[in-house]
């Protein structure tokens, strides 16, 4: 790690971070404009569609400095992203198909028939999968921040610490996200904790 290597990938990922502090800043203002605005859901749907290709490419970024730097770290914090998204997407189609299934029974059927234990075991389901998505998306944080912690040499200046901080705030992200109560401060960490990885956009 002593070595001089190629820091591409790094200054990639952080450009993208600060792309994605942009747009997560601009979509949280169009949501509360929403809220009088009806229209205005529409482009807020758009934007974080476009967060979500950005994040893609950005552990794209990640994963191929994992692979070049050989780096166990970098290589887990992609997996467990990917892994957690993908729990994620089908823990809330999960979730819909509940949902949808006891509302076929009460608004169609109305009546509760001894089948609604489907939906109802669907949604369980799904709250699993969710929340194990959510454990998978801190450890990867994590992965990430430990790996900043151990390679501080390899930034220059205080590019590294500002990079460890920013994995640092999006675990805690991460960890609210799952809350019901803190929820909305998530979404606050994740611009503080994108803006200090967004750093790694100058490390050249």
């Amino acid at each position: 790690m002593q070595e001089k290597v190629d820091l591409t990938h790094f200054e990639q990922f952080g450009g993208r971070m600060y792309f994605l502090m942009i747009l997560t800043i601009v979509s949280l203002i169009l949501a509360i404009i929403a809220i009088f605005i009806e229209f205005v859901v529409i482009i807020v749907a758009i934007i974080h569609i476009i967060i979500f290709f950005t994040f893609l490419s950005a552990l794209g970024d990640i994963k191929k400095a994992g692979q070049e730097l050989n780096n166990e770290n970098l290589l887990a914090f992609h997996s467990k992203i990917i892994l957690g998204l993908i729990l994620l997407i089908i823990g809330w189609i999960f979730m819909a198909l509940g949902w949808i299934g006891i509302g076929i029974q009460l608004f169609l059927i109305r009546a509760i028939t001894p089948t609604i234990i489907i939906p109802i075991t669907i949604i369980v389901i799904a709250v699993i999968l969710i929340i194990i998505a959510a454990i998978l998306t801190i450890q990867a944080w994590g992965r990430l921040q430990t790996f900043f912690e151990n390679n501080m040499t390899m930034f220059p200046g205080d590019i590294c610490e500002d990079a460890k901080k920013g994995a640092k705030y999006l675990k805690i992200a991460a960890i609210l996200e799952i809350t019901i109560i803190l929820n909305f401060i998530g979404p606050i960490l994740k611009i503080i904790g994108y803006n200090k990885l967004a750093s790694l956009s100058h490390v050249r």
